[in-house]
């Protein structure tokens, strides 16, 4: 399709920029010497893959501790091997491939299996694709995809704002959850998905994580329309990206295993302080800079992920997760 020449160039509620095809635009050569240089500096190493994998073997969540902890160490000890390839290091383990760059480590989805039957929902996204996190990102990837190839039909029904659901794209709600316009801007949600999503998957399991995925779309994209749209009086402006569904899932993780450290970008700190950062990072963005961060999406993404973290972690009974 053509590009929407009255979105292109519009800066967004989150930050981010409609952008024409690919093609049509290339990245800034600064920008790209830039995030190049960075990611050669930050490489992870063999020592810091070892490091991850024996922290998500000690996880709570038990998502790779099939052994106990010291047998799990010294099992990653020996086998866990990873190489080098300029700006990233590939790691295996058990099988399964991560993929480490700008210092952060996440694991690769695995590709959906071809079905033997037409399969449920529940099964395509469980079984199939791996998980709910992964699913997700997969259509992310798929989204940023269809910005090069129909710009105009993306525009119109992958950006939420106030005048979209005046009229009648209620969908959009959703779909600019998937909706990334730049590479950058995808990148950096896909590292915090697949950083957060599996761990939150090993603890509430893929049907909670499903419901969570969308409860943080839903009311990340709706306190935006709220903020911009009526507060705001501001119905044109739209928010696009996944980052309210990472804050959801950086709240959540943060809800049920607020001691555990996280490691993002080449830096350690506990869970709960993840989001502390986030949100002076945002308030920070409002003073400094033109690219300015929709704090809404956010705080609306987040608040769902913490309050479901913290009723599941109730309902349960796991008040463990709290130490």
């Amino acid at each position: 399709g053509a590009t929407n020449n009255s979105m292109v160039g519009r800066r967004l509620g989150d930050g981010a920029v409609v952008a024409p095809p690919l093609t049509a635009r290339p990245l800034p050569k600064l920008l790209l010497l830039l995030c190049s240089l960075f990611a050669v500096g930050t490489v992870p190493s063999q020592s810091s893959f070892s490091d991850y994998l024996g922290a998500l073997a000690a996880h709570p969540s038990g998502l790779l501790s099939s052994l106990t902890s010291f047998a799990e160490r010294v099992h990653i000890a020996v086998s866990a091997e990873s190489s080098s390839y300029g700006i990233v290091r590939l790691g295996r383990f058990r099988g399964d491939v991560y993929v480490g760059i700008f210092g952060t480590w996440v694991q690769l989805p695995p590709l959906p299996r071809p079905p033997i039957a037409l399969p449920s929902a529940y099964h395509f996204i469980c079984v199939q694709c791996g998980g709910a996190t992964q699913a997700f990102v997969l259509l992310c990837l798929i989204g940023h995809a269809l910005w090069h190839v129909a710009p105009r039909k993306m525009s119109r029904h992958a950006i939420c704002s106030l005048r979209a659901l005046e009229q009648g794209r209620i969908h959009t709600l959703l779909t600019a959850n998937m909706s990334h316009a730049t590479p950058l801007h995808l990148l950096h949600n896909v590292l915090q998905l697949m950083s957060f999503g599996p761990l939150i998957q090993a603890a509430l399991g893929c049907e909670h994580l499903i419901r969570l995925l969308a409860c943080a779309s839903l009311s990340s994209s709706l306190a935006s329309v709220i903020w911009n749209g009526v507060l705001g009086q501001q119905p044109n402006v739209g928010s696009l990206g996944a980052s309210g569904v990472a804050m959801g899932l950086i709240a959540a993780n943060a809800a049920l295993f607020p001691n555990t450290l996280v490691q993002m970008y080449g830096i350690e700190l506990a869970a709960s302080h993840v989001v502390l950062v986030h949100i002076g990072l945002d308030i920070l963005s409002q003073k400094l800079g033109e690219v300015r961060v929709d704090v809404s999406v956010h705080a609306g993404g987040a608040l769902c992920g913490w309050i479901f973290a913290r009723q599941w972690r109730s309902l349960h009974g796991l008040n463990s997760f709290w130490g």
